[in-house]
């Protein structure tokens, strides 16, 4: 069985380290991704978010990541920069600016794979901290097409995968995501969406993102799980403090 991975992270934009809006910076929906050379590009609420296309090694996954945020990089202005941090909050005087219709989380329901269930509405919590926003760092697996995303075959394939990744994820991350502010909103454990290539896992924040030398082991992580639910024997894997910084 083939596979590829890839993801969609959303990024926040900063001003003189100040959190502002995406939403008249950059273009792009959910409706309508707008096309960049290396993937795609949209405004999510007032977050940006990437998609990167499918990658079937570690190498080409790597370049995919760093190829679209360079992309990224050259549509704003020089004074704003992309910031992967998993939470943050805006001032009052910046949402003031921002139209209600990027306010909302508009995020479409996911699942926790350990209870079969859907995930709660993170809207009780916003009501909590208006100014929080959060941003995931999504993986997208895929091995097939035209998957029936409610089909109870595929589901429990796509629940598999995100018990056998996401112990395993998490045992890591701690080492380079120490936000506590997101798993309010977003990011439960286990938590997954049935897509029709594949599953994507939502757990992740885009914390990752802030260290590319790690891009290898995203795949990785993400290819031993595949062969693992294949019955094959997995590849080697490793994970080195240096690629941490600080």
């Amino acid at each position: 069985m083939s596979f590829k991975v890839g993801g969609d992270p959303e990024f926040f934009i900063l001003r003189d380290g100040t959190p502002v809006s995406a939403h008249d910076l950059l273009p792009g929906s959910k409706e309508e991704p707008y096309p960049l050379e290396h993937g795609d590009v949209q405004v999510d609420g007032m977050a940006g978010e990437v998609n990167i296309r499918p990658s079937s090694s570690a190498e080409e996954f790597e370049y995919n990541v760093r190829a679209v945020f360079s992309d990224v990089r050259k549509m704003l202005p020089k004074h704003f920069d992309i910031a992967f941090k998993p939470s943050v909050e805006f001032l009052d005087s910046t949402l003031a600016t921002v139209p209600d219709s990027q306010k909302e989380l508009g995020c479409s329901p996911d699942f926790n794979a350990y209870s079969g269930l859907m995930n709660e509405s993170p809207m009780l919590e916003l009501k909590k901290v208006p100014n929080l926003r959060s941003a995931g760092g999504h993986i997208c697996v895929g091995w097939g097409e035209n998957f029936d995303k409610k089909d109870a075959s595929h589901v429990l394939d796509c629940e598999s995968f995100i018990k056998h990744i996401d112990p395993i994820y998490r045992s890591f991350s701690t080492l380079w995501d120490r936000d506590q502010r997101r798993a309010m909103l977003y990011g439960r454990p286990g938590a997954y969406r049935a897509t029709a290539f594949g599953v994507e896992y939502r757990t992740p924040s885009n914390a990752w993102v802030a260290h590319p030398k790690m891009y290898p082991f995203i795949f990785a992580l993400a290819e031993n799980t595949m062969l693992h639910m294949m019955g094959e024997p997995g590849k080697e894997l490793t994970f080195k403090s240096e690629w941490i910084d600080g």
